[in-house]
């Protein structure tokens, strides 16, 4: 695949990696004990941070980052072309998330779910509830219609909650 900035290249020695995600330019991946690593070339300007611990949830967008701390609070990274970092400084429950080309989308641990960056909505983010009963997962849509640049919950059912973007 397309590695012109050595993110496909694991470094060597890794060990107790739970998940790791790759974006356009790196990759990123949660370590067993909470920690947060990336390899390969971030985007001009774009600074991984350094010292993220405590982290139970990783997730990659086509030029961002996003994770979920223990405590439901979210951290994020990279570039903020349309908003995508912006997390609202009220949310602390999140308990799911979904990094998009140019957005993020967080499940609460109330069910609704919080959908930041190009989202159409004024303001930069939009939230909605999620009918009683519904189980939904966050993760890229698979909706035959959506594109892989597009984050999106996918309810039990496999349709795609929400309209971002063609899903």
């Amino acid at each position: 695949g397309y590695n012109a900035d050595g993110q496909c290249n694991v470094p060597s020695g890794l060990t107790g990696v739970v998940s790791a995600k790759a974006s356009k330019h790196n990759t990123i991946a949660l370590l067993d004990d909470g920690t947060v690593i990336s390899w390969g070339n971030p985007p001009s300007g774009d600074v991984f941070p350094t010292n993220l611990s405590d982290v139970i949830a990783i997730d990659a967008g086509h030029f961002h980052g996003i994770g979920v701390k223990s405590d439901g609070r979210v951290v994020t990274w990279g570039r903020n072309t349309a908003g995508q970092l912006n997390i609202p400084q009220n949310i602390d429950n999140v308990v799911a998330i979904d990094a998009g080309s140019k957005n993020s989308m967080l499940l609460l641990s109330d069910g609704s779910v919080v959908n930041i960056g190009n989202t159409g909505h004024t303001g930069g983010y939009s939230v909605q509830n999620i009918p009683e009963g519904l189980v939904v997962l966050v993760y890229g849509c698979t909706n035959p219609a959506a594109t892989n640049y597009n984050a999106g919950a996918n309810t039990d059912d496999g349709s795609c909650l929400g309209v971002v973007n063609g899903c």
